[in-house]
């Protein structure tokens, strides 16, 4: 038997719903108060690596940038002026909460997950970033959950990051805020 026909107001809703759809997962338009934590000089040092670049567009509230590193490996007579080309950034905030991130092409050792019944992993689903489990690690006397290596850009397999902080409800947001950034 053929289909019936959608007709009228039905047919525009099979049409609008789709479209409707994907303009409401296409990402927002970056403006000048996306990425205000760095500065000029810091988002140059950062486009001039040879690795894809995803930061978070903003930052939960309260936390500031702390520590900012950009490191291009260069490689010279054999011999490599660093461990990785790498960008690794920490931010935080006034209660001592912790975040950070790390995107590297080389240089990956293996976190220490620590499963206390109080600490448990958790997921996290980022438009940009995909899937990844945060597990929780001691370090000192404080607690962190540390991402497994997610891979940045399909296109370069080698270029990984982590993420981690102190606080999952934070370590969420933060995670879901990454965008790409053209080069």
């Amino acid at each position: 038997m053929p289909r019936p026909r959608l007709a009228g107001l039905h047919r525009l809703a099979a049409v609008a719903l789709p479209v409707a759809t994907a303009l409401a997962i296409a990402p927002a338009a970056v403006t000048a108060a996306d990425f205000a934590y760095l500065t000029s000089s810091q988002l140059t040092q950062l486009r001039a690596l040879p690795l894809p670049l995803v930061l978070p567009r903003t930052l939960p509230a309260g936390y500031r940038l702390a520590h900012f590193e950009a490191v291009r490996d260069v490689v010279k007579n054999g011999l490599h002026s660093a461990p990785a080309n790498e960008y690794d950034l920490t931010f935080r905030n006034g209660a001592g909460r912790e975040l950070n991130f790390r995107v590297a092409d080389s240089a990956w050792g293996d976190p220490a997950p620590d499963t206390d019944a109080y600490h448990r992993p958790f997921v996290v689903q980022s438009p940009v970033l995909g899937s990844t489990t945060f597990e929780p690690s001691r370090n000192a006397s404080q607690w962190s959950w540390l991402s497994g290596y997610v891979t940045v850009d399909a296109r370069n397999p080698k270029a990984r990051m982590n993420v981690g902080g102190s606080n999952p409800a934070d370590v969420t947001a933060f995670y879901r805020s990454f965008e790409r950034l053209s080069k």
